[in-house]
């Protein structure tokens, strides 16, 4: 179900806003689909990460069995919502550009979304146009890439 593909999409959702609310999942899928595990051989722990991303996001099984789908859903939309400290917006990488990029993408992400300003820029912002989660791809050392798109792209 998360295994990206360049010919369809099983599953996409906008990272820029939390998939569950009040425990209540938003997207369309059923408590099998989710239940089901992410990765095989099973894991107790999934290491993702994204090229735009300055960090990995690791997700934990909630079950004895592994990370599920649904662990993965949850957790990396959590930890999308997370807002950056100042040392990931002040540093040596990032330059003027970089900066004014992440302030873009935060005001767009805000806008008409009263009181999500004053919670500053989230890790999501780094991912700038490409917010939609397409799936995830076997990556390096066995860790999973996380592969995105733009509103309106298909299969990229």
């Amino acid at each position: 179900m998360l295994r990206h593909s360049s010919e369809y999409e099983v599953l996409a959702f906008d990272m820029r806003y939390q998939i569950i609310e009040g425990h209540t999942l938003m997207i369309p899928r059923n408590e099998v689909d989710l239940a089901q595990l992410a990765a095989y051989p099973p894991a107790p722990v999934l290491r993702l990460y994204h090229p735009k991303l300055p960090w990995y996001i690791d997700i934990h099984q909630s079950h004895p069995t592994g990370v599920t789908v649904f662990d993965v859903l949850a957790q990396m939309s959590l930890q999308m919502q997370a807002p950056i400290h100042g040392r990931h917006y002040y540093n040596d990488v990032l330059d003027a550009a970089d900066r004014a990029a992440l302030g873009k993408t935060y005001k767009e992400r805000c806008r008409g979304r009263s009181g999500q300003s004053r919670k500053g820029i989230f890790h999501v912002d780094f991912l700038g146009e490409k917010f939609i989660f397409s799936g995830l791809a076997r990556g390096k050392q066995g860790m999973w890439e996380i592969k995105s798109r733009r509103v309106g792209d298909r299969h990229i």
